[in-house]
């Protein structure tokens, strides 16, 4: 019988988990380093969400940017969960390394959002 600390151990050593994860970490630092480079948080107003159609349509305080930061993070620790409980429960990696791209693209996606929002004030 293998336990969850042998199962855990499994799961990271896996290479397409731990590359994955090491992006994921990476896109995350780097919205990090773009926060503390390029938005000035003494500014009131910031655009937080932008739409070809009617162009902007929401501004608010330029410290609602951490926020999409730290969505990253939560969502990027709750797909691990899930990956590694796929993995205890089911003992497939297949489904957890689905789950893990899934979170790898979503947070690409949200790294871009971030660089249009910061590339609207320049």
């Amino acid at each position: 019988m293998i336990y969850i600390k042998d199962k855990f151990k499994i799961f990271f050593t896996n290479k397409i988990v731990s590359r994955l994860l090491v992006f994921i970490l990476l896109i995350n630092v780097f919205m990090g380093f773009l926060l503390y480079k390029f938005v000035d948080f003494s500014k009131n107003s910031y655009v937080l969400h932008y739409n070809n159609y009617f162009g902007v349509d929401l501004l608010g305080a330029s410290s609602n940017l951490l926020y999409i930061a730290l969505g990253s993070l939560i969502f990027m620790f709750i797909n691990i969960t899930i990956a590694f409980m796929v993995f205890v429960k089911k003992n497939n990696f297949f489904m957890s390394n689905i789950i893990m791209a899934a979170s790898f693209f979503i947070n690409l996606e949200i790294l871009f959002y971030l660089i249009k929002m910061i590339n609207l004030e320049y």
